[in-house]
């Protein structure tokens, strides 16, 4: 990962890009990773909230989640056991807890557990811990979230506006430089526009 400093304290970010394009991946190798990651040594605990996880090849190729030292640092929750997610909620009171929330909603019905994970997600960003939503679309994210993130990773999207709606809500980017930015991550498989929003604000793509 190329240098870019990101921020340790409390904060919120956005991870966003079409299925496939390697956001998991990201945050497990080259943010988390307990040997080379950016953040190795800043959480105590890391929830990951994700329906699939049981099944999910990226986080179960990944040994270090689930043996040797580091694991027990690691804890898996489906978003659906609303109860569980609240249990969460509490410990993150806990110094240097991190949650990251792997959007993939397939298996719920309505949307008021949808709202619960990012109102947990909002609270989770105030507690003096850290919270990280990955979705495939950013306006996917509540308003309320996306105004408190320092800094975003965006991905090739299918969709039209998400690429837009980053830009135009975090304005760091210089108009004329869009376009070129917005071929890279289309050409380029795996590539991401990382973006951070608090102040110095700054970005690179990689």
């Amino acid at each position: 990962m190329q240098p870019l400093p990101l921020p340790c304290q409390p904060h919120s970010a956005i991870i966003c890009g079409q299925t496939g394009c390697g956001k998991t991946q990201f945050v497990l190798d080259e943010l988390l990773h307990p040997d080379h990651g950016y953040y190795r040594d800043t959480f105590e605990v890391v929830f990951i909230l994700c329906p699939t996880w049981k099944r999910n090849h990226t986080y179960l190729e990944r040994l270090w989640l689930w043996r040797g030292p580091h694991a027990s640092r690691f804890l898996f929750i489906d978003p659906r056991e609303t109860a569980r997610l609240a249990a969460g909620s509490f410990q993150c009171r806990r110094r240097h807890a991190h949650a990251i929330s792997n959007r993939r909603y397939g298996g719920v019905k309505g949307t008021h557990k949808k709202r619960h994970v990012v109102r947990v997600g909002i609270q989770w960003a105030s507690r003096e811990a850290v919270a990280w939503v990955l979705v495939q679309k950013y306006n996917a994210v509540c308003k309320d979230l996306r105004e408190q993130t320092k800094w975003v990773a965006l991905f090739h999207c299918k969709d039209r506006f998400s690429f837009v709606d980053v830009l135009d809500e975090n304005d760091v980017v210089l108009c004329e430089l869009r376009t070129s930015l917005r071929t890279r991550l289309a050409e380029c498989k795996h590539a991401k526009f990382l973006l951070k929003t608090d102040q110095p604000a700054a970005y690179i793509i990689c």
